[in-house]
């Protein structure tokens, strides 16, 4: 098979496929179209691969990817992870002995190249659904490398030699746990809907919530979930339906035609009893999959959403052998979370708490913070994603009037 025939084939399959290529902005074969002087120039499938996977990575489609033989994988990263904050690249964390940078620093140079220079290169190859996707990946591309290499790291405080592992380390998310954030307030932290055989998992996360039953306030900390199980999603959520919410809604596309099919998830209220008190899960761009899941049921069922929109994508995932040696793994289904289509626009936080840089030199957590907030104030849950708190004073004493008027629900 030649190149230009893999791209014919891969393209097809796409067509096929793909829940809807128009939804992700291919209305017709440009995309392909634009690919084929590349391909021409290819000498052979090798050479072919590259382009082809950056044909399927246009989708921004977390699900959806292209395998091939000689794919290179996860490459490791050094220790800091950094962000695009208050406008300009930024130290999140690092995990490097004393003198290493710290949490709110600016960072000046990487490898000699002007911050913002190596910032701009890593955006315009970086992969994801959402601007705030994208602004992640592309902090991720410039923290990695090849084993055993160093990134050069100017910031604030000087330069700062960070040297990549052998190997990345993939540690396991660890099970559902559960901290007090304060007294009157408890904070549930799930890194992953897996990570452990499900029973087993499902009694844990049991046992935990137990402690929290006669918290008048919780909170469920997603941040950074990239999924896992759906069901192990709704055992959580249905400790705290009063009564059955819709999850997800997918349609899902039949192969080679325009018809879709829809399936509705409906999450039940679940164990022998439900947690009563206010809640408030945080969100931002690393909650994908089963993660998108679990926050689209839990806003149904009365929680607040504080922090960034989760990843967005389309649902489920398909492989699909091609006869160019590659494989197209593909998303089957457009799903519904709450009442946006989740792909290319991710579920956006009822507020917005992006950190800043002073809250990082300081260790605020600017979303925990705004949770608290709303938990302890009473204030009903804007039904309208981005609304403002009313003021303090004559405004508060309008609270139900304003609340009529935009639409806003008390849960």
């Amino acid at each position: 098979m030649t190149p230009l025939e893999a791209l014919d084939e891969l393209w097809q399959a796409l067509r096929d496929h793909y829940p809807m290529l128009e939804y992700a902005g291919a209305l017709d074969d440009e995309w392909a179209e634009a690919l084929r002087p590349a391909l021409r120039a290819a000498v052979d499938l090798d050479a072919a691969y590259p382009h082809l996977a950056r044909l399927v990575a246009r989708l921004n489609d977390y699900h959806t990817r292209l395998e091939y033989p000689g794919r290179p994988g996860p490459r490791p990263r050094a220790p800091v992870r950094l962000g695009w904050i208050d406008g300009g690249l930024a130290v999140r964390s690092a995990t490097t002995p004393d003198g290493g940078p710290a949490p709110g620093e600016a960072v000046l140079r990487l490898d000699g190249v002007p911050a913002a220079d190596a910032f701009a290169a890593a955006l315009a190859a970086a992969h994801g659904a959402t601007p705030w996707t994208r602004l992640r990946d592309a902090c991720r591309r410039l923290e990695e490398g090849d084993a055993g290499s160093v990134l050069e790291l100017e910031t604030d405080s000087g330069r700062h030699r960070l040297v990549r592992p052998a190997q990345s380390p993939d540690p396991s998310p660890g099970p559902p746990s559960l901290t007090w954030a304060a007294e009157d307030i408890a904070l549930l932290r799930v890194p992953a809907w897996g990570g452990m055989e499900a029973g087993a998992f499902v009694a844990h996360l049991d046992a935990v919530l137990e402690a929290a039953r006669d918290c008048p306030h919780l909170i469920v900390d997603v941040r950074g979930n990239g999924g896992g199980s759906d069901a192990l999603a709704d055992a959580c959520t249905g400790r705290f339906a009063r009564r059955a919410v819709v999850a997800s809604i997918s349609f899902w596309r039949r192969a080679k035609t325009n018809l879709f099919e829809r399936t509705v998830e409906v999450c039940e209220p679940r164990g022998p009893w439900r947690y009563t008190g206010r809640f408030a899960v945080l969100i931002d761009e690393g909650c994908a999959s089963a993660c998108e899941h679990f926050v689209s049921g839990m806003e149904a069922a009365g929680a607040c959403l504080v922090g960034m929109p989760t990843s967005g994508a389309c649902g489920w995932m398909q492989r699909i052998p091609l006869q160019s040696g590659a494989t197209l793994v593909c998303s089957r289904s457009l799903p519904l979370h709450g009442q946006t289509a989740s792909p290319q626009n991710g579920i956006p936080p009822h507020y917005q708490a992006p950190p800043t840089r002073d809250d990082l030199r300081y260790g605020v957590d600017t979303a925990l913070q705004t949770a608290t907030a709303w938990l302890r104030g009473g204030r009903p849950r804007p039904a309208a994603h981005g609304l403002t708190w009313p003021e303090p004073g004559p405004a508060a004493a309008r609270l139900n009037e304003t609340d009529h008027q935009h639409g806003e629900e008390t849960t």
